[in-house]
This record gives structure tokens, C-alpha cells and sequence, in this order.
């Protein structure tokens, strides 16, 4: 869109409504990795192949609801010294992927990972099974933001506001809506999160809206 209004048409009231929807996250994703740097191709492989196991060891004794690893892949390593590239050795990688759904044993859960095994943390997010529900109520609030804001445009016009022409999605995060008209960003908090919590699951959601002018 390059900056540009996505309502070109003298239509009526077109405005940007945006909403946020927050809410405590009921689970955990962590992604490991086991990592083994050997001279031989046949030694990194071994290796990383018993670190996976350990992690994997772990993972089944501490009855870690979902995990999945990957096949073992393998890279060479080098570094570049003098103006040449010289082989350092070969590095064998397992990939995991962990869902914890008790938050209270992540620190925990890390620190055993990484005696196991997994001497890589790649990432660790906050996530929700809500995602859906709270991208639906982003959407319905982004509505009602663009509704409110036609209205107080009208009252100041001394016009009527009529229905609706046009409703168009626009990405949140898409920089070309940074300077575009903006709603006033309604949110609303689960009750029982801190709203300044920093772990909370935010969903975002911006939509276009034209509206007729009643006669």
C-alpha cells in the first residue's frame, strides 16, 4: 500500500478502528537443541545422537506432556583466520520442541534441559489455546473502536452516521498503517492478569471501515 489510504473513494466516513486483547498464557514453548562439535562427521553425529537420548531420557521421566525432536543434521564448521577458511570440525544438531503447560517449573524445566543434554536454548514464549477466541474479540472490539470513532467524526460534522459501506482487514504490524488514521487502541485485560504483565498473550487486529452519511 506504500503509505497510501486503502479508501480511495469519496464514500462517506472512512476510519481505522484498532483494538488489543490480552490474556494470561496456559502453556509454554521452548525450543532446544542438542549440539555436538566433533573433528569427524562420524564422531558428531554419535554424540549428539547420546545428548538427544539423555534429553529425550529426561523429557519421558519428567512426564513432559508434548515434546518432539528432530532427525539429526549435520553442518562443517568453519573459521576464518589469515584470509583463509579453515575446517574446524563437523556439527551435529537435534532440534526439540517442548510444550509445558505448568508455568510455575519452567526455570526448572531449562536448567534440567541443559544438564540433559540441550546445551542450546534457541527460544522460550508465552502462548494460549485462546488464540482464536481472542483473535475474534480483537476483531469485534476493532469494530465497535471504528463505529465510536465515525460517530464522534459526525457529531463534530454535524452529519448523521449511516451503515456501513466497506469493511477491509489491515495487518497491525504492516508498516505502511503507521501513518494511517488510528483508533483508540480499545483493550481489554483478563481479570485475573496483571495488565503489565509481560508474559501475557497480546493479539492485535486493525480494520478499514466506510460508512454512508445519512441523509
Amino acid at each position: 500500500m506504500n503509505g497510501q489510504q486503502a479508501i480511495t473513494a469519496a464514500i462517506g466516513v472512512s476510519v481505522c478502528g484498532s483494538a488489543i486483547s490480552k490474556v494470561m498464557p496456559d502453556f509454554a514453548s521452548i525450543r532446544c537443541a542438542a549440539l555436538c562439535t566433533e573433528p569427524s562427521a562420524e564422531q558428531a553425529m554419535a554424540e549428539a545422537k547420546k545428548a538427544a537420548a539423555a534429553v529425550q531420557r529426561y523429557l519421558r521421566e519428567a512426564r513432559i506432556g508434548r515434546f518432539g525432536a528432530s532427525r539429526v543434521t549435520l553442518s562443517r564448521q568453519q573459521h576464518y583466520v589469515n584470509g583463509e577458511h579453515k575446517l574446524v570440525g563437523y556439527q551435529a544438531r537435534v532440534s526439540f520442541q517442548i510444550e509445558l503447560t505448568d508455568l510455575d517449573t519452567i526455570d526448572e524445566v531449562v536448567v534440567a534441559l541443559v544438564e540433559a543434554g540441550a546445551n542450546e536454548i534457541e527460544s522460550i514464549s508465552f502462548e494460549t489455546t485462546r488464540l482464536q477466541e481472542l483473535r475474534a474479540e480483537a476483531r469485534r472490539l476493532a469494530i465497535a473502536d471504528a463505529r465510536a470513532k465515525a460517530l464522534d467524526y459526525c457529531e463534530a460534522a454535524g452529519i448523521i452516521l449511516g451503515r456501513v459501506l466497506h469493511v477491509e482487514d489491515a495487518n497491525p504490524l504492516q508498516p505502511d498503517y503507521a501513518n494511517m488514521p488510528r483508533g483508540g487502541g480499545l483493550a481489554r485485560v483478563d481479570a485475573a492478569a496483571g495488565a503489565f504483565d509481560p508474559s501475557m498473550v497480546t493479539v492485535s487486529e486493525r480494520v478499514l471501515v466506510a460508512f454512508a452519511i445519512s441523509a
